[in-house]
């Protein structure tokens, strides 16, 4: 189980204060992970999904997970993002470059001096939308020398106060009231998108005439479907008209000719951690074969151009990416073959500890075994109402246990720390002699349980 998995991981950043990056075969998995890891290095750890490409103009198009990719993207970019939990296909995807992305962002700090007419124009490239009153994520409205904008970088909302073209004051305010709830000193203003028009390097102007050449070439071919004609000039016109664009994917070659992924922000000196790498192959393989079987079914419809379907990357040219970091893999079994071949092949005895299904007679049963056998056993709850209770429990019962709130460190052999933590599962390492139970096994549903023998 990946509990064990995420003790590594834990540990090696811990150890070694480098960025770690780890990549899970599914998102339920990733997000298991991601909040395992958390707990055990008491840092912010950031989760990095695959997006839908967006090929049609629809409005209203929902970019929330998209939004939540950037701003991951952007904290790698800053170096700000010291463990990041993600997938293959979230690595596969073309994603915008590292440089257009720094370049279209812009910090508001307390006392620089703006014009808010620039400030605007700045925003709508960048893909907000200008309105009354901002209720979500990607719009922003001004009123007099007041500028309310959401940016994906940030929980709330931000509203500046003017004086002049000096920012005179800065805050959060909350959606519902419209109404100041905390004062800040900056605030970080991303894409609400990565594919803008106006991220293209001569602007919307440039891309309307990369536009017309295309729309010129595809008329040349003998060829030429009538509907991706249509597409195209169709396009061509909302560009024309300042209309929104919510399908610039389709362009996504011709807005960022350099071809970038996830892979590209990850920190040189990064540790790179694959989880199971026969189940993320499999995992990219069909996300590869999905996307081109809904390619081939835009290309068939006139939606996309022939010459502009390079979406993502093939797994293997990313793990030859991956590979030039210092490459982990976590494995529960020894493979036959790994997308790189391993250096050194280390291995790790551990088991992880069933549900008790509410049994506290078969959880007390347990710890008294571990502790006549010599065993660090810790103990996890909630909150420190709930570790006093299980204290009183395990006092009345005759079980010698201690409060440890701010555990630090491993308990001595032979005894029990209750400490305030969260595991998805618990663990045993019988090699070392530790164990970890948490309160999700006291109060989980029962199972079966085969222990197994880990390898990592």
């Amino acid at each position: 189980e990946n509990i064990h998995k995420a003790h590594v991981a834990a540990t090696l950043r811990r150890l070694l204060r480098k960025q770690v990056i780890i990549i899970c075969s599914d998102e339920l998995e990733m997000n298991r992970m991601a909040n395992d890891i958390s707990s055990l290095t008491e840092e912010q750890c950031h989760t990095l999904t695959a997006r839908e490409f967006t090929f049609y103009n629809a409005e209203g198009v929902s970019r929330t997970v998209e939004q939540e990719r950037i701003k991951t993207l952007y904290e790698m970019a800053t170096g700000r993002a010291s463990v990041v939990v993600t997938t293959p296909d979230a690595l596969m995807q073309r994603s915008v470059p590292g440089q257009r992305l720094m370049s279209a962002q812009l910090t508001l700090k307390l006392g620089m001096e703006i014009k808010l007419s620039e400030t605007a124009e700045r925003l709508v490239a960048s893909g907000y939308r200008r309105s009354e009153q901002v209720e979500g994520v990607g719009q922003f409205a001004i009123h007099g020398g007041i500028l309310d904008f959401y940016s994906p970088a940030l929980p709330n909302p931000v509203r500046c106060e003017l004086f002049g073209d000096e920012i005179d004051s800065m805050g959060i305010f909350d959606i519902s009231t419209q109404r100041r709830i905390e004062n800040i000193t900056s605030a970080d203003i991303l894409p609400v998108a990565e594919s803008l028009a106006g991220l293209y390097d001569g602007g919307e102007e440039g891309l309307l005439d990369e536009l017309i050449e295309l729309s010129q070439k595809i008329a040349r071919r003998k060829t030429a479907k009538k509907e991706l004609l249509e597409t195209v000039s169709s396009d061509i016109e909302r560009l024309q008209n300042k209309r929104s664009f919510p399908a610039a994917d389709r362009y996504m070659h011709l807005l960022y000719p350099e071809f970038e992924t996830a892979a590209d922000y990850i920190s040189y000196d990064a540790i790179v951690i694959l989880i199971e790498p026969v189940r993320a192959q499999e995992k990219a393989k069909n996300y590869l074969w999905q996307l081109t079987q809904d390619i081939d079914t835009l290309l068939e419809s006139g939606v996309l151009d022939g010459s502009l379907t390079h979406f993502c990357m093939d797994w293997p040219e990313v793990c030859e990416k991956l590979s030039g970091h210092a490459f982990v893999m976590l494995d529960s079994f020894t493979g036959s073959s790994y997308p790189v071949p391993p250096k050194t092949i280390l291995y790790m005895t551990a088991k992880q500890l069933p549900a008790y299904g509410g049994s506290m007679e078969t959880a007390a049963s347990d710890l008294v075994h571990y502790l006549k056998s010599g065993y660090s056993t810790v103990l996890l709850a909630s909150d420190e109402e709930r570790a006093k209770k299980l204290k009183e429990y395990l006092d009345k019962h005759g079980i010698p246990s201690a409060l440890g709130f701010n555990l630090r460190k491993i308990p001595e052999h032979g005894t029990c720390i209750i400490g305030i933590g969260s595991l998805s599962a618990g663990a045993e390492y019988p090699g070392s002699k530790i164990a970890i139970i948490t309160e999700g096994q006291l109060t989980g549903s029962a199972k079966r349980y085969t222990p197994k023998r880990k390898t990592s």
